[in-house]
């Protein structure tokens, strides 16, 4: 959609928002969609991922992240390493074959956050926070500089979300010109 382009996402501008095209079907909503976000001048500890949505929110949430290892090459060069999971997040985590709200054993495990049961319609929130004690402890929180695995775990070049489901547009009589994503601001925080 050219009325909302996905760079209304980061603009500054609180009046605006990307909305994505019409997802039609189940099959759509089903497979998702995936924003990518390249955090440009190098490599960052990452702290949080905030999702602002305008519209409904998905049932489905798959963060990941990209980083640089140093090459121990003479041209002192870094290559990104591969796509690495960094948190999800579902009404239910079976989806992804996780356990709602699963163990954190290390500091750099993944598990699945169950949402809340009182989602609302629109202008819901998602936050992943790699530091807190809640919902549920990740060992080395409260001493990241210590905490080798963990500060690790937080580095990231890229950004990558993928987004599927969709809260109360997929009950039967919704209206299908509801079924789309529409966020109004991504905050990536860290340092």
């Amino acid at each position: 959609m050219d009325a909302h382009p996905v760079s209304y996402i980061n603009d500054q501008d609180m009046g605006t928002a990307w909305v994505s095209n019409i997802l039609t079907g189940p099959e759509d909503m089903d497979q998702g969609l995936t924003i990518t976000i390249d955090l440009v001048n190098g490599q960052y500890q990452v702290f949080y991922v905030i999702l602002q949505f305008v519209g409904p929110q998905p049932e489905a949430l798959h963060i990941q992240r990209r980083c640089s290892n140093s090459s121990s090459s003479s041209n002192s060069s870094s290559v990104e390493t591969a796509w690495l999971d960094w948190q999800y997040m579902a009404r239910d985590c079976s989806l992804f074959g996780l356990q709602n709200n699963g163990p954190l054993l290390r500091p750099d495990s993944v598990n699945c956050l169950q949402f809340p049961s009182d989602v609302p319609y629109s202008q819901g929130n998602i936050t992943f926070s790699m530091l807190t004690p809640e919902p549920n402890l990740r060992p080395g929180y409260n001493d990241f500089y210590n905490t080798p695995a963990l500060q690790q775990m937080v580095q990231a070049t890229r950004v990558r979300i993928h987004l599927s489901g969709q809260y109360y547009t997929q009950n039967t009589g919704a209206p299908q010109r509801h079924r789309y994503y529409s966020v109004n601001e991504i905050t990536i925080s860290g340092r």
